[in-house]
């Protein structure tokens, strides 16, 4: 088997062991120290890398648990508010002069609440003259729009639309 030497200036390049143990002592001290060497580097290069790759490791795994920590409280959250949609909301008309109020015959789901749908149910109220339309003033202002919005955002379970003794009178409720 022909061994050789391969050897940039000074440095060897790769060796042949079969080579080195038949050559002269000189020779093999040098290419044992530098392999030595070689090794002892490449060791230490590997455990620097294996420390960083460690630490990288540690902090994804924390930020994989602290993640984890912030989707669940969002999930939480989430089901909570999906819960408050249920909510029952009643409807009262109550009267500016008096202190009197009237509970309306209807009780809406929290995530129905809009004023579409709040003129389209109590339009649907049984009125005193027959085929006429009702109307609530109180209910075009934007007292009124942020009362709706305090409903829909879960401040209150009770929307309360203020009325005068006339318009509570075109309802036929009792």
């Amino acid at each position: 088997m022909k061994s050789e030497l391969l050897a940039i200036g000074h440095t060897p390049f790769a060796i042949d062991s079969v080579f080195v143990k038949n050559y002269r002592p000189e020779v093999k001290a040098y290419v044992d120290w530098f392999g030595e060497a070689e090794a002892s580097s490449s060791q230490k290069e590997k455990k620097m890398f294996g420390e960083i790759f460690n630490y990288i490791g540690q902090i994804s795994n924390i930020t994989g648990a602290v993640s984890g920590i912030a989707a669940l409280l969002g999930v939480l959250r989430l089901l909570k508010a999906q819960a408050r949609l249920d909510d029952r909301i009643a409807v009262v008309l109550k009267l500016e002069a008096e202190e009197r109020s009237v509970a309306l015959p209807l009780v809406m789901l929290r995530r129905d609440v809009s004023r579409a749908e709040l003129l389209g149910r109590i339009g649907m109220l049984p009125m005193r003259q027959k085929g006429t339309r009702f109307s609530i003033r109180s209910m075009s202002t934007s007292a009124f729009m942020w009362a709706v919005n305090s409903v829909v955002e879960g401040t209150t379970d009770t929307l309360v639309i203020p009325v005068t003794s006339e318009e509570l009178d075109q309802f036929e409720l009792l």
